[in-house]
């Protein structure tokens, strides 16, 4: 389903990725980890041509999620999901207005998060041709 797409998660949490990582790699995504926001500009920096889509965490530590998706945006345009355990309208329109295209709470059932990945990579994919 996601076969050869390249994520670039963003995620604190080892139990977290650990389960976002098996769900994506099991549909055919690869996958680019990152652990905080810093660590997400660097990887995001080196890898901006072949990253198809940006799993964003919003609650990290340093740089939080909001912050980290302008700085990325400034870089290339890249779609960006944000997910959180804190789904808070406040959050949501924080996540919209720093330039996430989408938004998922935690826990993320695996369906959703294909589905939304499917939606947006494949614009993605579009835009880029």
């Amino acid at each position: 389903m996601l076969s050869n797409l390249k994520i670039l998660v963003v995620e604190d949490q080892p139990s977290n990725f650990i389960y976002l990582e098996e769900v994506l790699s099991m549909n055919g995504a690869k996958i680019i980890h990152a652990k905080n926001g810093m660590d997400a500009i660097q990887c995001f920096s080196q890898n901006s041509s072949i990253i198809d889509l940006v799993l964003m965490d919003i609650k990290l530590p340093g740089i939080d999620g909001f912050e980290t998706t302008k700085r990325l945006l400034e870089i290339k345009k890249t779609p960006i999901v944000a997910q959180t355990a804190y789904a808070f309208d406040r959050d949501r329109n924080k996540a919209f207005k720093a330039g996430c295209i989408d938004y998922l709470s935690k826990p993320i059932k695996a369906n959703d998060l294909v589905k939304v990945i499917l939606k947006h990579a494949a614009k993605n994919s579009n835009d880029k041709q």
